[in-house]
């Protein structure tokens, strides 16, 4: 499926903490990365480019746990969750999936939780 052209959203698409990948899809899966990942590492990515739905990739860096925001995306989890139903919104998802393992697992219910995912 191709990449789906669009006007800027709510962040820039390339980041060293997150990827977006904007697609012709109805569905927004997010993946979060486990801790102490490397800036513009994304374990996830080769899945992700595998699906068909808009996919946003989270890395949070080294120790920096999700629950205090993601840099680049917020700087609490409200403000997070805000961005993300912002990318939601722009790509006219509605159905949204947070997927992730380990410290990836515990941003994915987070965000899950605040997202109705």
């Amino acid at each position: 499926m191709k990449d789906q052209p669009l006007e800027p959203g709510p962040t820039p698409l390339l980041h060293p903490r997150f990827r977006v990948i904007p697609r012709r899809s109805k569905q927004l899966v997010t993946f979060f990365s486990d801790a102490s990942t490397p800036d513009h590492v994304f374990q996830w990515e080769q899945r992700a480019e595998r699906i068909g739905a808009s996919v946003i990739l989270v890395n949070n860096g080294p120790n920096e746990w999700y629950q205090g925001g993601i840099d680049g995306l917020g700087g609490s989890v409200e403000e997070v969750a805000q961005t993300f139903r912002g990318w939601a919104d722009h790509l006219t998802a509605h159905r949204i999936y947070m997927v992730g393992t380990g410290m990836g697992g515990s941003g994915a219910l987070l965000y899950g939780a605040k997202m109705d995912a």
